[in-house]
């Protein structure tokens, strides 16, 4: 059975500048990723937690329950990136809020 989504929460971060105009080179910085899943719904055998971000699906470290984390490297400029934690049963999906950062 393909994974369902079971939770998301939505955001948006910032990066310091912009893409390097001399450059092919896309400019990134590490970014790591926190989320405290507690207060979602349990997660179950086989869930995942993981970030979207773009057109990718990067699956989370458990740190510590209830937080997952990950740090990877992203381009400079604007992102937004949603948390989720898939599944192989469906549950219900909540949005969280929106945030802004500057690096």
């Amino acid at each position: 059975m393909p994974s369902q989504e079971r939770w998301t929460r939505t955001n948006r971060r910032t990066m310091a500048s912009s893409q390097s105009p001399s450059s092919q080179h896309v400019l990134t910085a590490p970014v790591t990723f926190n989320v405290n899943v507690a207060k979602q719904t349990p997660l179950k055998q086989g869930d995942a937690v993981v970030v979207l971000i773009g057109d990718k699906t990067l699956t989370m470290a458990c740190s510590g329950q209830p937080v997952w984390s990950l740090t990877v490297a992203v381009p400079l400029g604007e992102h937004s990136y949603t948390y989720a934690i898939m599944g192989s049963t469906q549950a219900a999906a909540s949005s969280g809020p929106s945030a802004t950062a500057a690096e």
